[in-house]
């Protein structure tokens, strides 16, 4: 084990003194997108002249929006049942993202086979997809008399392993639901609520905020046209220490259409937590501890595994462990794209000043936006 330790500790060392050496001097670099995935519901009907206010298109592929959508052959004498409409989605990439070259039909999804992909014109940046729809008849939503989108406020609750996760029972006429998080009242999703097809979410991303009292609300949603009331789950009390075992539970990071300038005001700049994917992260259970050979440090658990290539929090601090199992210090890694400084006892710099002069903000990320202070 030393010695692949070893010869991984020389090697990462190696490239991030490199790599590291001026961070201000970092190539951005863009993660590909490799397929789209879409759900569409329409409520066009027989006889009229609905367009795409009619029609829901939902995106569920990272890294890029829809920015329009069009159903392209309205007629003007109102849809025959047998009427297939034609839409046009455009997608755009977001800052970081680029779509891949050669991305055609094959690479789109679209759920429940509410439509078939005709063509696929794309750029660096922007795809167009065209989508027939089924016939009319096929693909209208008809409402009975029982239709309701109500959802029982009894059911509400937190899951009690992982207290960062929301639940909530089925509604039969929804095509999906809307969630919204709070902590002490204020609405951390404002922008755009997050949009989930389960009766089940993982909220745990948003417990960064710390301590606090936290609740969602949910809504049932069959269509733009078709959307039930707001209910609110009970409150859920969480010290700092809580909120941290939480957030390292997360499955999901905050949810795309959140509002960054919600992020907790102890931030120095203008990079956010939830923009970082730290990749593979843990909090370690109770029992493990510290060894240090002649290579470096590293965690030893009571199983006597160790990390390696991810993030661990230990008693509440974050550590980086390189691929040969040892933990960073006094150093600059690069995880993800994203630069932090493991400093005394290779714990993670955080809303703080390096040693060589950059700044961090409270995500440990190194904040671009603050020039480099020289003594």
């Amino acid at each position: 084990m030393k010695l692949q330790k070893t010869i991984a500790a020389m090697t990462a060392s190696a490239a991030i003194s490199v790599l590291m050496a001026v961070p201000a001097l970092a190539a951005t670099e863009y993660e590909e997108i490799t397929d789209l995935s879409f759900e569409i519901y329409s409520t066009i009907e027989e006889g009229t002249t609905q367009d795409s206010d009619s029609v829901e298109v939902t995106l569920e592929t990272d890294g890029c929006d829809v920015t329009s959508y069009t159903v392209t052959n309205v007629p003007s004498s109102g849809w025959d049942s047998d009427s297939k409409p034609k839409l046009r989605i455009v997608v755009e990439a977001q800052e970081d993202y680029r779509f891949m070259s050669g991305l055609g039909k094959d690479d789109v999804y679209i759920s429940d086979d509410q439509g078939e992909v005709t063509s696929v014109n794309r750029s660096s940046k922007k795809v167009t997809v065209s989508i027939t729809l089924p016939e009319v008849s096929e693909s209208a939503v008809t409402l009975d008399d029982d239709f309701s989108l109500d959802i029982d406020e009894e059911s509400l609750g937190w899951d009690d392993y992982n207290r960062g996760v929301a639940y909530w029972d089925y509604n039969d006429y929804a095509k999906k639901y809307q969630v919204k998080v709070y902590r002490d009242g204020s609405d951390l999703t404002a922008s755009e609520p997050i949009t989930t097809t389960n009766n089940t979410y993982d909220l745990s991303a948003y417990f960064k905020r710390g301590a606090g009292e936290y609740t969602f609300r949910v809504r049932a949603v069959l269509n733009s046209s078709n959307e039930g009331d707001w209910v609110r789950s009970r409150e859920q009390s969480v010290t700092a220490e809580e909120a941290a075992a939480i957030y390292a539970q997360r499955t999901t990071e905050e949810y795309k259409g959140s509002d960054s300038s919600s992020t907790n005001s102890s931030s120095t700049g203008s990079t956010d937590s939830a923009q970082h994917n730290r990749g593979s992260i843990s909090t370690e259970a109770p029992g493990g501890q510290w060894q240090t050979d002649n290579t470096g440090t590293w965690w030893k658990r009571l199983d006597g595994s160790w990390p390696y290539s991810q993030w661990v929090c230990i008693n509440g601090a974050w550590y980086w462990f390189n691929a040969g199992g040892y933990r960073s210090e006094k150093k600059w890694e690069i995880v993800d794209g994203v630069y932090y400084y493991l400093g005394e006892g290779g714990v993670m710099a955080a809303d703080c000043l390096t040693p060589d002069g950059y700044w961090v903000d409270a995500s440990g990320a190194w904040d671009t936006s603050r020039p480099q202070v020289v003594s």
